[in-house]
């Protein structure tokens, strides 16, 4: 089936696939450490893994492109719609909006308690820039033409 896509359609699906495979990975992972390494870093190599493929393939998303940026206006009315949207995700705990107990839940602390710098860096890099790229270039760059 990869040999029947176009280029422009796996270099914008390689990125999302192999995020989301080692985000299976991450699943079947003991988080007690079972396995010999904390599971939390899996994330980190998802990130890295991910982020590696979009620096390789970073000149031909020709949607990135300059020419591409939104004006003034379209940026305010981005911005605003991301605040809407921060503030409706932030609220969505309720008990039914939840599926199953988290398999490697996210605990960024060192043995001593204190709260682990470098992982907190990781999950927000891969949450706040890389994810929303990711999901961009596959939802509306590539699935959306498709």
């Amino acid at each position: 089936m990869l040999a029947s896509l176009s280029r422009d359609a796996v270099i914008r699906i390689a990125p999302f696939a192999l995020f989301m495979a080692l985000l299976i990975v991450r699943s079947v992972v003991p988080a007690d450490g079972a396995w010999g390494f904390d599971a939390q870093w899996l994330y980190g190599l998802s990130v890295l893994a991910a982020a590696g493929l979009l620096a390789w393939w970073w000149r031909e998303y020709g949607e990135l492109a300059r020419q591409t940026l939104p004006d003034a206006r379209e940026s305010l009315i981005a911005v605003a719609a991301g605040v809407a949207v921060f503030v409706l995700w932030i609220h969505l705990d309720a008990p039914w909006m939840t599926i199953g107990v988290p398999s490697a839940p996210f605990k960024p602390l060192a043995a001593d308690g204190a709260i682990d710098a470098p992982q907190v860096a990781i999950r927000f890099i891969g949450a706040a820039l890389l994810v929303p790229l990711m999901e961009e270039l596959f939802w509306r760059s590539f699935l959306m033409r498709w």
